[in-house]
C-alpha cells in the first residue's frame, strides 16, 4: 500500500484522510460537526495510536459541510505544539485575514477601527446570521461561530507557510503560462491548480458587493474577529446550486435517458474559488476537485490519475470539462444522497458511465439510484462500490 483513502461519511459533505506509507497523512475537509465527532477524530486517535500525523491539512473552502469539523478539531486539539489529538504540521486555508483582505477592492476599505455605528452593524448581522446558521444536527450558538482561521491564530497554527503571500493561489510566471507550481511536503508533491487569480478577484468582488448592500456603499472594514465572524458567516448563508432534474424517463433501465437532463447550474463565487489539488506520492497520482468549476482549472491539469474526488458531490455542471479532458480509473462522489441535497446529479452519473466510461465508482453512503446502477455494471462494464470507508491505491 503506498496510500490508503479513508473516505469518511460527512452527509452532504467532505471528509478524506489520505494515508501514505511513510506514516504520514494529508486531511482534506472535515465535513459537519458530528463527522468530526463520530468518524474523524476516533480515526484521528488512532492513526496517532499507529505512529502517523498529519503533514498537511486542507480545508478547501469556507461551505459548513467542509469546515464545521474542521473548527471543532483545532479546538480540541488545542495548542500545535502540545496536540492532544495528533500533531498537525501545516495548515492551508484562504480566510478572510490572510486572502480577501489582500484583494484590491477589500484592502482599499480597511482602516483601524470602524465607527460604532457600523460596528453595531457587524454584531447585529453577525447575530441574525448565526440564528440562520443550521447545521445537520443544531441551531450554530455563539460561542461556536468563531471562524478557522482565528482558532488556528488562538492556538499557534500557522496558515499557508509555504506560499509567499500566505495565499493558496495558482501562480503563472512572467508569460503567463503554467508554472511548475508544486510543493513538497514529507515526500507528498502537491500542484495547485485552482484557484487563480480570476477565482479570488470574482470572490473578493461578490462579497464587496454583498458588503455594500447591507452597509452603503462607503462601508469600511477593520482587521477584527467580529469581521472575520461576520465575512464567514456571510458565505456559509450563501445559497448554493440545488435544483430537480429535468423530467427522466423510467422506460427500462436505461443510463442514456438521464443524460441532458440537469439544469447545469454554475457554483457560486466561494465554490470556484475552491482549493484544487494535485497529490503525488511514489506512484500514485490523485486529484481533489472540492467544490470548484473544472472549467477555471482545467487547462493546467494532467491528463491522467489513478484516482480523483469529483467536484460538489457529482453535480453536473462542474465537472463536465474534467469528464471530457481527464482520465481516471476511479472517481469518488462523497454525499449521502439525501432528497434535500439532490445530489449527485443522474446526469453526471450517466455522462460518467456512458460517455466518460469510468471503471470504477466509489460512494461513501448508499444512494437512491443503487439498484439502476448496480444492475448496468456487466452491460457497461464498470463497477460501482457503496458505503466505501477505505481504498488502497498503489498497492
Amino acid at each position: 500500500m503506498e496510500c490508503r483513502i479513508h473516505f469518511l461519511p460527512a452527509l452532504a459533505g467532505d471528509c478524506f484522510v489520505l494515508e501514505f506509507d511513510n506514516k504520514k497523512c494529508i486531511l482534506i475537509d472535515a465535513g459537519y460537526k458530528s463527522t468530526y465527532r463520530d468518524e474523524l477524530k476516533p480515526l484521528l486517535f488512532q492513526l496517532r495510536k499507529n505512529g502517523c500525523e498529519i503533514s498537511l491539512m486542507v480545508i478547501t473552502h469556507v461551505d459548513r459541510d467542509h469546515i464545521e469539523g474542521a473548527i471543532e478539531l483545532i479546538k480540541d486539539n488545542g495548542k500545535a505544539k502540545e496536540p492532544k489529538i495528533i500533531p498537525i504540521k501545516n495548515i492551508w486555508y484562504n480566510g478572510f485575514f490572510n486572502t480577501l483582505l489582500k484583494q484590491e477592492c477589500l484592502a482599499a476599505r480597511l482602516v483601524d477601527n470602524v465607527s460604532k455605528d457600523m460596528k453595531y452593524a457587524i454584531v447585529t448581522h453577525i447575530k441574525s446570521s448565526i440564528m440562520n446558521l443550521s447545521t445537520e444536527d443544531s441551531v450554530v450558538s455563539a460561542r461556536l461561530a468563531k471562524t478557522f482561521e482565528i482558532e488556528c491564530a488562538n492556538r499557534g497554527y500557522v496558515l499557508n507557510c509555504q506560499f509567499e503571500d500566505g495565499i493558496v493561489v495558482r501562480e503563472f510566471n512572467s508569460n503567463k503560462q503554467k508554472e511548475s507550481y508544486m510543493k513538497t511536503i514529507d515526500d507528498i508533491n502537491i500542484t495547485i491548480l485552482n484557484p487563480g487569480p480570476i477565482e479570488l478577484e470574482k470572490w473578493t468582488k461578490e462579497l464587496d458587493k454583498y458588503l455594500k448592500s447591507n452597509f452603503g456603499k462607503d462601508y469600511k472594514i477593520e482587521k477584527s474577529e467580529e469581521y472575520s465572524q461576520m465575512v464567514e458567516n456571510i458565505q456559509k448563508l450563501w445559497i448554493e446550486p440545488y435544483e430537480m432534474d429535468r423530467n427522466i424517463s423510467q422506460k427500462g433501465l436505461s443510463l442514456k435517458n438521464w443524460i441532458g437532463t440537469s439544469k447545469l447550474s454554475q457554483m457560486n463565487s466561494v465554490n470556484r474559488a475552491s482549493i484544487v489539488m494535485e497529490i503525488k506520492y511514489k506512484n500514485v497520482k490523485m486529484l481533489f476537485m472540492g467544490d470548484s468549476e473544472s472549467a477555471d482549472w482545467i487547462k493546467f491539469s494532467e491528463k491522467d490519475f489513478d484516482i480523483v474526488k469529483v467536484s460538489h458531490h457529482g453535480t453536473t455542471k462542474p465537472n463536465i470539462e474534467f469528464l471530457t479532458k481527464i482520465n481516471s480509473t476511479s472517481l469518488m462522489v462523497s454525499t449521502n444522497g439525501s432528497t434535500n441535497m439532490r445530489h449527485p446529479e443522474k446526469d453526471f452519473l450517466a455522462r460518467a458511465i456512458v460517455e466518460y466510461k469510468a471503471p470504477c465508482i466509489y460512494f461513501n453512503y448508499n444512494l437512491p439510484d443503487k439498484q439502476i446502477l448496480e444492475a448496468n455494471q456487466s452491460k457497461l462494464g464498470y463497477k460501482v462500490f457503496y458505503e466505501q470507508r477505505i481504498i488502497n491505491i498503489g498497492e
